[in-house]
């Protein structure tokens, strides 16, 4: 690597604070490296980063004692979309001897595990096992451990039934996907679960890739034509960071929306059914500590949601003129006035 392709590639180390120097007789903080595909530069630096999950992390680390720049040294990367950059970047961190990577999406964690069979790596990924990122989620094994985020086949019926209460007289769902080509087996998985729940609730489906962040609003335009009832976002990293389109167009269009995140009700969307994300993120944030306390990952078992929140927002059904029933608004952990 040139000094000038390192220089750049160490740019996107971000909201760093430098640890003070070690005095004698007392150890350097353990160093570790969060690395996150999509997220903007601007998300993710600072002490109060705007991004919600790397907020909830640095949060729950310091709840556990870890505080950024004096107990620990939390370099935070983003990759903002340019995944080719990744093996690059991982190399880096494995010559700067950085002690644990927490690494974000299936296909990051593929290229970190490629990088190192030594260093622990602390995963958000969905399903990976049937992606071949651990061995199972009992006894994970090799350098690898964290958290599964895939919801389970009956989340796919839920988020389909949750439309058809809020939007009874929906028949036509455009459902988004992020892109296929990372990890196209765990996109097919999710399509044949919506289309099995699609069936036994009488919705015809129409399909929409997403492939970058960027392309968003051009492949939603897409759908005009084929004229949606209801739109549905799934499990995708890139559908969280792409969700203001998202909601933007489904506003325009007065389209009754379901996300995988409860940021997607949070931002203007009508309902949001997944997992708690604060909760994820405090998981991920007692790998870490596990880890640095002699933990291995290979017996550290790989956690499954277990907190599910659905976020109602009833300000966004009231300028669909929608009137939800009592029966939704009774169900929901959080309604947004």
């Amino acid at each position: 690597m040139t000094g000038i392709a390192r220089r750049a590639l160490l740019g996107l180390i971000t909201g760093t604070v430098a640890a003070p120097a070690a005095v004698l007789g007392q150890p350097a903080p353990p160093r570790i490296a969060l690395v996150v595909p999509t997220l903007p530069h601007a998300d993710v630096v600072g002490p109060e980063p705007q991004a919600r999950p790397v907020r909830y992390f640095l949060q729950s680390l310091a709840d556990l004692g870890w505080v950024d720049g004096r107990t620990i040294v939390i370099e935070r990367h983003t990759l903002e979309g340019h995944t080719e950059r990744a093996p690059e970047l991982f190399a880096e961190l494995i010559r700067r001897k950085v002690q644990l990577l927490v690494v974000v999406s299936n296909g990051l964690v593929a290229t970190a595990r490629r990088a190192t069979a030594i260093v622990p790596i602390v995963m958000l990924a969905a399903d990976p096992v049937g992606d071949g990122l651990v061995a199972s989620l009992a006894r994970p094994g090799g350098n690898v451990t964290g958290t599964d985020t895939l919801p389970s086949p009956e989340f796919s019926q839920k988020w389909l039934e949750l439309l058809k209460d809020a939007a009874p007289k929906a028949s036509r769902v455009a459902v988004l996907t992020g892109p296929r080509a990372p990890n196209p087996k765990l996109v097919e998985r999710q399509m044949a679960e919506v289309e099995r729940a699609a069936s036994s609730l009488r919705l015809q489906l129409r399909w929409l890739e997403i492939p970058s962040v960027e392309l968003a609003a051009e492949r939603l335009a897409t759908l005009t034509a084929q004229r949606p009832d209801a739109l549905l976002a799934i499990n995708s990293a890139t559908l969280a960071i792409a969700r203001s389109k998202i909601i933007a167009f489904a506003a325009q269009h007065r389209l009754p929306t379901v996300g995988a995140f409860g940021t997607f009700a949070e931002d203007g969307g009508l309902l949001a059914y997944g997992n708690d994300t604060r909760d994820t993120w405090r998981r991920m944030a007692s790998y870490v500590d596990r880890i640095l306390k002699g933990a291995r990952p290979a017996d550290l078992p790989v956690e499954q949601p277990t907190r599910l929140e659905l976020i109602v927002n009833l300000k966004t059904a009231n300028t669909l003129g929608l009137t939800l029933p009592q029966s939704l608004l009774l169900r929901a952990d959080r309604v947004i006035q």
